[in-house]
């Protein structure tokens, strides 16, 4: 499903839209033919009374639901989104989530592991003056890639706001707010 275009502003358009990375989607995978294998050998295995089997199968049923089916259901919601204004981070069927205008952002790190380098992914780190002046992309697949591509929009921003006569913003944090304060974590988990 495609980022809703009447939530885009007045001349914005996509340049990508992500999931986090699809490994995430291994162990839920494997998870829903295990489970299916120990309730079918149970059932078969076990008395032969119907509630028995029931109880095997409504476990079995919970299992999946919590194992697979959720954790599927949470990163087919998750979205990075990047336009050529803002950084959109949408999460869960509420849709909650944050954005973050291109033009106020200060820095961008790339933060990886072992594994997400084998992968290609990591978390992309997005940091602005203000409050909450972390905005952390978790898993995000193709990391080198969307780091390039939001340095190369946020740079482009920065100029078509200076020329709007926003002007560059100061160096710091320009609420005068602590660097720690509002640090957030975003990721398919909240």
């Amino acid at each position: 499903m495609a980022f809703p275009r009447r939530l885009l502003l007045d001349a914005e358009q996509v340049v990508l839209e992500l999931h986090p990375h699809w490994r995430r989607l291994v162990l839920p995978a494997f998870t829903l033919p295990v489970v299916a294998g120990v309730a079918s050998y149970a059932a078969a295995a076990g008395p032969h009374a119907s509630a028995f089997r029931l109880g095997v199968l409504g476990l079995a049923l919970v299992l999946v639901i919590l194992l697979s089916v959720r954790p599927f259901l949470r990163w087919r919601s998750t979205r990075y989104v990047v336009t050529t204004r803002r950084v959109i981070w949408r999460a869960g069927s509420l849709r909650t989530g944050r954005d973050a205008a291109l033009y106020r952002i200060t820095d961008i790190a790339v933060e990886r592991g072992v594994v997400d380098r084998l992968f290609g992914s990591g978390d992309l780190v997005l940091t602005s003056p203000g409050e909450h002046s972390r905005l952390v992309l978790v898993d995000v697949p193709g990391t080198d890639d969307v780091h390039r591509t939001v340095f190369e929009l946020a740079e482009q921003d920065d100029a078509r706001h200076a020329r709007a006569g926003g002007g560059p913003l100061p160096d710091g944090d320009a609420e005068k707010g602590d660097d720690n304060v509002g640090d957030e974590q975003w990721s398919d988990q909240h």
